[in-house]
């Protein structure tokens, strides 16, 4: 049996949560009159009870850390002034985010284990930073807005990274470490740069309707990778480079306003064209089959 351990919560102008080692279910909520509710759910205790009440209505910042275990933490509708951190420990971790403001950054961290990050309909004053630890990790990003930098740095192992439906004011940036990582894109505006590297592995990369100021920049590592873009619009500049394995690049409806430049690695790769233009230079190298 997995004992749901107790967690020690207090608020002012700060809530601060505390876990302990063993698995902790947290939900918080955070209403329209300020209350935030902080519950034990599946046995974890708050402050030694199932629940514990705050008034929010002057929160600033927030900081929790839940420690080891296996851990789920459910924010909802939490909105603090300056920063928002949430900090997991060891153990398989899901960390779900609903409709969470932060007037200045939003950090999200988890340590090794098979950990889930879902944020939708985040708002944040700067910048959103999500970064996962060793074993496999889900990141999800929808329907929110980042004033700032977006950035989802993973590590070693297979990752599976979505951002959908989303504006990111400054830059777009993700990293996926080694593995064989899925990362996917869809209908979403960066305001200046979108940069993505997929480092080894056999990777599975889908941009659909992504619209970037500047530029749109694309890294492969070593492995059989599979890049498609679609309906993609980059204001500058547009670079996808693969590395060694047998690599295919797909692109349709396809624009950079100045430059556009893709570079096959080594072995045999095939480029696939239903449609890419660029206001200046267009260069498509080191592809062994064009269709």
């Amino acid at each position: 049996m997995v004992l749901a351990g107790n967690v020690q919560a207090s608020a002012g102008e700060v809530l601060e949560l505390r876990g302990d080692e063993a698995a902790n279910n947290v939900l918080i909520t955070h209403n329209s009159q300020g209350t935030i509710v902080v519950w034990g759910l599946e046995g974890t205790t708050i402050n030694g009870q199932p629940s514990a009440t705050f008034n929010g209505g002057n929160l600033e910042k927030v900081d929790i850390r839940l420690f080891g275990g296996n851990d789920t933490l459910d924010v909802r509708g939490l909105r603090a002034s300056t920063d928002i951190n949430i900090e997991m420990d060891l153990g398989h971790d899901i960390v779900l985010l609903t409709h969470v403001r932060a007037g200045h950054n939003l950090t999200v961290k988890t340590d090794a284990g098979y950990d889930r990050v879902t944020a939708v309909g985040i708002r944040t004053g700067n910048d959103f930073n999500i970064e996962t630890g060793q074993g496999y990790s889900n990141v999800w990003v929808a329907a929110s807005t980042v004033d700032g930098v977006l950035s989802v740095l993973g590590q070693d192992q297979s990752d599976t990274v979505t951002v959908r439906m989303s504006t990111i004011r400054k830059d777009l940036r993700v990293n996926t470490g080694k593995g064989n990582d899925t990362l996917t894109v869809i209908s979403t505006e960066v305001v200046l740069t979108a940069s993505f590297i997929t480092d080894e592995g056999n990777d599975r990369v889908t941009i659909s309707g992504l619209k970037t100021g500047l530029d749109f920049n694309l890294e492969a590592g070593t492995g059989d990778d599979v890049l498609n873009m679609v309906n993609l619009r980059a204001g500058r500049n547009i670079h996808v480079k693969g590395d060694t394995g047998k690599d295919v690049v797909r692109v349709q409806n396809v624009f950079a306003g100045q430059d556009a430049e893709f570079l096959g690695g080594d072995e045999f790769d095939t480029f696939v064209n239903r449609g890419v233009w660029s206001g200046q230079d267009l260069e498509i190298v080191g592809f062994d089959r064009f269709i």
